[in-house]
């Protein structure tokens, strides 16, 4: 019987999407897995074959006209959920995107775990030429990893054009002072620690496709002495081979949803650098 539910919050992850929204995710405590229409309505529970089965009769009937163009899969950061990409994937719906938010439990796993689970996505895509990204915060890094990586989807699509949101690329000054409190680790999980090893991350390689850095400036934090968006510095999401990086006045938590950014976004995703 269908079942409501919010689409997997900080205990599922997405395993597959589909170009029409529904997905199939797996319980990072329990093991299992469920199928959800693009409505976050759970179709069915189970084992891994029993969702890939139901989901083939869910779609064998619908053609869906976006599974030649370009999918954009948008990357929430550390202890958000794919809700938070709301605003900016309705509005690259509405520019001819066809945005897929995906959902991932960011507090449980190492980045290398949660790019594990991007490279699975990407190697069960059906039906898609190109993908571009935006990500945000973590989700930068976990994108990084993850296109370092000899992967068969490579063979079979080519890459679009990356948009970083508040990407700590050198990792995070502030990431290392919270780190030591308990409740923040108990909350966040240990890839804080993760974020908190500049050199750490510095050795995940950089993206290899065109891309742009959207970072947020003018906030105040009394433990950052340089310019941030409360959380990342702009020193830490730049990265040396960056061509195109540009400051929006807003915070690390809501970038995603300030009108510049959104529209900074469309457009190097429409031109690419100028």
């Amino acid at each position: 019987m269908p079942v409501p539910t919010f689409g997997g919050i900080q205990l599922w992850s997405d395993i597959y999407i589909n170009p029409d929204g529904s997905r199939i995710q797996q319980n990072l405590c329990l093991r299992h897995y469920r199928l959800l229409d693009k409505n976050n309505i759970s179709l069915t529970w189970g084992s891994k074959s029993q969702c890939y089965k139901q989901l083939y009769k869910h779609t064998v009937n619908t053609k869906n006209n976006k599974s030649d163009k370009e999918l954009v899969i948008l990357i929430h950061g550390l202890g958000r959920t794919h809700h938070s990409f709301n605003k900016l994937r309705k509005q690259l719906n509405k520019y001819g995107y066809n945005a897929i938010a995906i959902s991932y439990a960011s507090t449980k796993g190492s980045i290398s775990e949660h790019a594990d689970r991007l490279e699975e996505i990407l190697n069960n895509l059906k039906g898609i030429s190109k993908v571009s990204f935006v990500t945000h915060s973590l989700g930068g890094i976990i994108l990084r990893d993850t296109l370092s990586r000899k992967s068969p989807w490579k063979e079979k699509i080519k890459y679009g054009r990356v948009v970083q949101l508040a990407p700590p690329n050198n990792g995070s000054s502030f990431a290392k002072i919270i780190e030591n409190f308990k409740p923040a680790i108990f909350i966040l999980g240990d890839t804080l620690s993760e974020l908190a090893d500049e050199e750490s991350i510095k050795r995940i390689p950089d993206l290899p496709c065109e891309y742009l850095i959207i970072a947020g400036d003018n906030c105040y934090n009394a433990f950052i002495k340089t310019n941030n968006d409360f959380i990342i510095t702009l020193d830490e999401a730049r990265m040396k081979n960056a061509k195109s990086f540009i400051t929006v006045n807003s915070s690390h938590t809501f970038i995603m949803n300030d009108p510049e950014a959104i529209k900074a976004i469309i457009n190097f995703l429409k031109k690419g650098q100028k």
